[in-house]
């Protein structure tokens, strides 16, 4: 709880952090964290306080909408009857729908840092390098033919729908419908 929080940081020299609802004078509750820190006085013994108190209520807000957000897309994507494939700069898969899963025999941990290019046919991955190249720096999604190796071993056709993401680091969203 605070108040044991509270007196175990004042029996010793260390810092506590503490998330909790404050009300302000207009009658708002609000979310703040604090940040207390126990001192020595000039005798050694542990008399004085410093703390710190950040609203961070605005903060907690945005947080709960990206998370809501976040399972929103999430459940778009499981209800696509596409593969829907999210990779990060690297070639990296960063997230793969349901359907994708299925289709590559993999589990979510498993397909997490895959390469994709890698479950490409030999003969498309140059063709699809260089697409995916001509398209960074636009917004414009491209479209492609190519063949995707299944967890059986097999390779189907796939048309390919590929955008860029918005955002500080360059990740691409990629449709593939058998």
């Amino acid at each position: 709880s605070t108040l044991q929080a509270r007196a175990s940081g004042w029996e010793r020299l260390e810092a506590t952090t503490l998330e909790r609802r404050l009300r302000r004078a207009d009658g708002d509750d609000r979310r703040h964290i604090s940040h207390t820190v126990t001192m020595p006085g000039p005798d050694g013994t542990l008399d004085r306080r410093l703390s710190i108190c950040t609203d961070i209520h605005d903060q907690k807000l945005a947080e709960q909408r990206l998370a809501a957000s976040e399972t929103e897309y999430r459940t778009l994507a499981a209800a696509l009857p596409d593969m829907v494939i999210v990779t990060n700069e690297r070639g990296l898969v960063e997230f793969a729908n349901s359907v994708a899963l299925d289709f590559f025999a993999m589990s979510a941990d498993e397909i997490r840092n895959a390469r994709a290019i890698e479950h490409l046919h030999p003969d498309d991955r140059e063709r699809i390098r260089a697409a995916r190249g001509e398209t960074i720096g636009n917004s414009r999604p491209a479209k492609l033919e190519c063949r995707f190796r299944n967890g059986h071993g097999e390779y189907r056709w796939h048309m390919i729908e590929s955008v860029l993401l918005p955002g500080e680091r360059p990740r691409r969203l990629a449709v593939a419908r058998d």
